[in-house]
Formats: C-alpha cells, sequence, structure tokens
C-alpha cells in the first residue's frame, strides 16, 4: 500500500530537518534560506536587530 503525497505532507508530517535548530543571522538578499531550512523541517529563530528588521519598516 502506498501512501498519497498529500497525506505524507499534511499536518503533522516530519520534514527532513526536524532535529535542526537554525538561528538565522541573514540579511537580504540571502533571508530566503531561514525560510527554505524552515520548509524542510528546521526550528528557525530569526535574530533580529533591536529596531526590527528594516524590511518591515
Amino acid at each position: 500500500m502506498t501512501q498519497s503525497r498529500e497525506s505524507a505532507t499534511s499536518e503533522g508530517a516530519v520534514g527532513a530537518l526536524h532535529s535542526v535548530r537554525v538561528i538565522d543571522l541573514a540579511r537580504e538578499p540571502i533571508a530566503w534560506a531561514g525560510k527554505l531550512l524552515a520548509d524542510m523541517g528546521a526550528d528557525v529563530i530569526l535574530a533580529e536587530p533591536l529596531g526590527g528588521e528594516a524590511s518591515r519598516k
């Protein structure tokens, strides 16, 4: 019996990096790297300057 792709990626599924914790210190233009790692299951902690990220102002 095979599992469909939809059920394999549903909530509760574990990504390839599920046991990895990452501190994201990146700024533009490589800020997408943290999102990519999070999409693969990593626990990503975003570190921002005290005034907040400039891209959200």
